[in-house]
């Protein structure tokens, strides 16, 4: 057995596979052995070790007259690929996400519809192109370089004996060789003063003929079907061709079933009888019913009918023109109309908020017009990356005295990012110190505030609390929003 240890030029990762170009018997194991399968190792960054049969000396083998059996050396590099799978087996192939769950998911950003995939590696190798080398295996105690061997182009497996018999009689044989060295010779149009011999071809009455005969003769027509003692027909004539194409007129009638070419100018008044089309049934939107198209007129599209604003009957179902969608946004500019808020939530009922601590606003659950529930109990997700301005509308009311010692009491609010059961603040939207008071009152405060770099899947809320001594708690309470029906509210836009 002889080791190589080898290194290639690019730090790649894979196997490499030594295959024998021939069965060859290896002496050096009792009892021998017969060399056929090959043997593999790993490449591990550009280097390698395999220890194989040497092939060089093998004199007593049966059957070898020469010395030297090549190996196909072969570098393979791995490859590997990942497959996302339904949680039913089925294959996805679409955009994926990493939620923060540390799991995959369809979609590239995280929403109520995205669904749990499995992620799969498998790993494959493949040939490295035009890498491999044929060279023989020294006998050699010590391990040798694999830059050493001497590659040849090609493998150089032994001939049997019985081989060279073969080729002997194939050359020398007047029969074999004859038949070896014979080839056709193409002689045109049949003509009947030329001998022909062996392996002419001659074209005929359309079809094709092959002289058989051994014997060199002239005058022999050839059959009109079939063969002879002199012909062997190899190209039969074919039947007929259809009729070309002819300008008779486009008509529904006649050219239903017909199997005839269509002249172009036929084509073009078939085209031109079909008038205008109705492409509307093509015109879809998914999951949905028929949507209705633009009525084209000639080469221009008239423009919609619909008004803007758009009514809601017409939004999930109208295809409007590029004329009246940029009318819209136009329309947009000198009315000063503010662009339409990414989340916005109300509050009407009355919530109390402590005097202990930060009590989060439990907004209504608000729909957007993607039809995901983006604020529910106060935990608002953002949808898309970007950043985003606050605004908040909030009507304290304190039901008790403020106490008699001139103490001020602080309205306190503040927007946190909440993740893990941790809140983390990222500035106040109100915060203000109120003067002491007798008896219950209320005061209306709003706060901005800017977020940058903001994630989509991040969870934020909105916080109150009301501080300072003079807050008399017994039996009291600071509720926002009074009365049922106060206009409390929370917008966000996406400005960047």
């Amino acid at each position: 057995m002889t080791t190589i240890n080898g290194k290639l030029n690019a730090s790649i990762n894979g196997v490499i596979t030594v295959t024998p170009s021939h069965p060859f018997i290896d002496t050096s194991t009792n009892p021998k052995t017969v060399v056929l399968l090959p043997y593999e190792a790993p490449i591990t960054n550009g280097a390698f070790t395999i220890t194989v049969p040497q092939s060089q000396n093998l004199s007593g083998t049966p059957g070898v007259t020469t010395e030297g059996i090549t190996y196909n050396f072969q570098p393979k590099q791995t490859k590997t690929t990942t497959t996302y799978y339904f949680l039913d087996g089925s294959v996805y192939k679409g955009a994926v996400h990493l939620h923060t769950d540390s799991k995959y998911y369809t979609g590239s950003v995280h929403s109520a519809q995205s669904q749990l995939l499995d992620k799969v590696d498998d790993t494959s190798y493949l040939i490295i192109p035009d890498s491999g080398i044929y060279a023989v295996v020294p006998d050699s105690p010590t391990p040798i370089d694999y830059a050493n061997l001497i590659a040849i182009p090609q493998e150089q497996p032994y001939l049997n004996i019985t081989l060279y018999r073969l080729a002997e009689l194939l050359t020398t044989v007047t029969t074999y060789k004859d038949r070896i060295s014979s080839k056709f010779t193409i002689k045109g149009q049949y003509d009947p003063n030329t001998f022909y011999v062996f392996g002419d071809l001659v074209r005929f009455n359309g079809n094709g003929y092959l002289w058989r005969n051994a014997a060199s003769l002239k005058g022999q027509q050839p059959p009109m079907t079939g063969d002879d003692a002199n012909w062997f027909m190899i190209v039969q004539k074919g039947d007929p061709g259809g009729t070309g194409a002819q300008i008779v007129g486009y008509s529904p009638t006649t050219w239903a079933g017909s199997n005839q070419a269509a002249a172009r100018e036929d084509v073009r008044a078939a085209i031109a009888s079909l008038g205008n089309i109705d492409l509307s049934p093509y015109a879809l939107k998914a999951d949905t019913p028929t949507r209705q198209n633009p009525v084209f007129t000639g080469q221009s599209a008239k423009r919609s009918v619909m008004t803007y604003p758009v009514a809601d009957t017409e939004k999930p179902s109208e295809i409007v023109t590029a004329d009246y969608v940029e009318d819209a946004i136009s329309a947009l500019i000198p009315a000063g109309v503010l662009p339409r808020p990414l989340i916005y939530a109300r509050r009407v009922a009355q919530q109390d908020i402590t005097t202990s601590g930060y009590t989060v606003i439990a907004w209504d659950n608000r729909v957007i017009n993607t039809g995901t529930v983006l604020a529910t109990n106060g935990d608002i997700t953002i949808p898309a990356d970007g950043n985003y301005l606050l605004h908040v509308n909030l009507l304290f009311e304190v039901a008790g005295n403020i106490g008699a010692n001139n103490t001020r009491t602080i309205f306190d609010v503040v927007v946190s990012k909440y993740a893990n059961s941790t809140f983390t603040d990222f500035g106040n939207l109100i915060y203000e110190n109120e003067s002491s008071t007798a008896g219950a009152w209320r005061s209306r405060r709003i706060g901005w505030r800017f977020l940058a770099g903001v994630f989509a899947g991040d969870t934020f809320n909105v916080r109150a609390k009301m501080g300072g001594g003079g807050v008399d708690s017994s039996g009291n309470s600071i509720s926002p929003g009074g009365n049922t029906g106060q206009n409390n509210y929370f917008v966000m836009w996406r400005i960047a």
